[in-house]
């Protein structure tokens, strides 16, 4: 019976208890395994490929292959969740991933540094594709299911993500050093699989796609489309300046991760660190977003969405300030200095994206497009899309910058670029404030 798929408005707190009771716990099951599994190339490929001979900066394609496949599964994501629902989105995305993580164990017996590359890419592809057609169709889900609250659940999500991360590269590092590269991806496919019939059971129940009756729009050609019985026209979204700027801000963690993919372990391995060392220095990372993540609930939950936007970006500012650290610091490399830039780097990335998300789909709803899964879905599949344009090429130019220039001072251009975009959310800020878009009474709230 798949009548689930469009339910009824109308179920009663009983039945919407129920239904949190059921289909939450393998949603938080799965999305902790398919989170811990996300970052293990970060840190890990890069040695792999370097041992075959392969140049930080072609494999720096590598990574640029991830975030077309991002691109990828973020406009499959919508086009699933129009043409059927997005409960096949996440399914199609959580075996998706799955067979990636057992197609990433076979790079680790190819020897030929050529082949190697080639086939890396194809992996990547498969991987970053499938596992961005799960988060955007989940959290497509989750934000139409729990619209009053939605802030806070998808800030409890990337918590969870934060947490997962942590453990997966803690494991990762140690299965490594216990045996090889293919061995966490073996048990992350595993843990990852069990869920399975579970999700296969579950079925959740969001707003379906209706007209858009009752709404105040606030976009002139909207309501002329609504006038004249037209189908709206999602892609003007992208007109909306405020738009935009949730959009890029959500982006910024993916390019910062971007930059660092291939740059930071080279740099790193200055202090001769272990798998399980290495491991754990991005793992502080997971952990500040983790903490990043329980704040980015708070302030979402209070509608402040904007102020700790640029709270995150300006931390993340500093880290890059501090990271090498930067050239005109007379300081030289620091571990103490990495770890206490990838917290700083951690705790900025949760509201930027948690953040940048939520006012995204508040901002969608204030122009007048209907408050519905149609919107959802195509608010997460533009956000997902946007974090794939953002940072495509960022990886192998930032291998290629560290090249020639060296990590410090290349450091130094991302310090300046945060900068910028600390001033942009600034303005968003005094906008919020002067349009009332902070807490009325303990609820009310009016996006920008």
């Amino acid at each position: 019976n798949e009548s689930t798929d469009e339910p009824p408005l109308n179920g009663g707190k009983k039945q919407k208890s129920r239904c949190g009771r059921l289909w939450l716990a393998p949603i938080l099951y799965t999305h902790f395994w398919i989170s811990a599994a996300c970052l293990l190339p970060v840190p890990f490929y890069p040695p792999l490929a370097s041992s075959r001979g392969l140049e930080p900066w072609k494999f720096g394609f590598v990574f640029s292959a991830t975030k077309l496949g991002m691109l990828m599964g973020s406009v499959l994501s919508e086009r699933v969740s129009h043409a059927s629902s997005p409960r096949v989105g996440y399914l199609t995305g959580q075996l998706g991933v799955i067979v990636s993580c057992l197609l990433t164990t076979v790079l680790y017996w190819i020897r030929d540094a050529d082949v190697l590359l080639g086939c890396s890419i194809v992996v990547s592809l498969a991987w970053s594709t499938t596992m961005t057609l799960y988060f955007s169709s989940i959290y497509a889900v989750l934000a139409s299911t729990y619209e009053d609250r939605a802030g806070l659940l998808i800030a409890s999500m990337e918590f969870l993500f934060g947490v997962a991360s942590l453990v997966g590269l803690w494991l990762g590092g140690a299965l490594i050093d216990a045996w090889a590269f293919p061995l966490p991806f073996f048990v992350m496919s595993a843990f990852t699989a069990l869920s399975l019939p579970f999700m296969f059971a579950i079925k959740p129940k969001w707003k379906p796609q209706s007209s858009p009756d009752g709404n105040h729009f606030t976009d002139a050609v909207l309501e002329e489309e609504r006038a004249e019985d037209i189908p709206i026209k999602y892609w003007r979204l992208i007109l909306s300046p405020v738009f935009v700027i949730d959009m890029l801000t959500g982006a910024l963690p993916i390019a910062m991760m971007a930059f660092n993919e291939d740059t930071l372990e080279p740099y790193l391995r200055q202090f001769h660190l272990s798998s399980t060392e290495l491991g754990t220095v991005f793992t502080v990372q997971s952990l500040g977003y983790s903490f990043g993540a329980i704040v980015s609930g708070f302030f979402s939950l209070y509608k402040l969405d904007s102020c700790i936007m640029l709270l995150g970006t300006a931390l993340c500012a500093i880290a890059f300030l501090v990271v090498g650290p930067a050239s005109f610091i007379e300081i030289g490399p620091d571990l103490n200095l990495v770890y206490l830039a990838m917290i700083l780097m951690g705790f900025g990335n949760a509201p930027q994206f948690i953040c940048g998300y939520i006012h995204g789909q508040r901002t969608a709803i204030r122009i007048g497009y209907p408050d519905d899964i149609r919107t959802t879905s195509v608010v997460s599949s533009a956000f997902f899309a946007t974090l794939c344009l953002g940072s495509v090429g960022t990886a192998p130019l930032a291998g290629y910058a560290v090249s020639v220039y060296g990590y410090r001072r290349s450091t130094v251009a991302v310090f300046g670029a945060l900068l910028c975009w600390v001033i942009v959310l600034c303005t968003l800020c005094a906008a919020d404030w002067k349009a009332g878009t902070r807490i009325k009474n303990g609820r009310k709230y009016q996006t920008i």
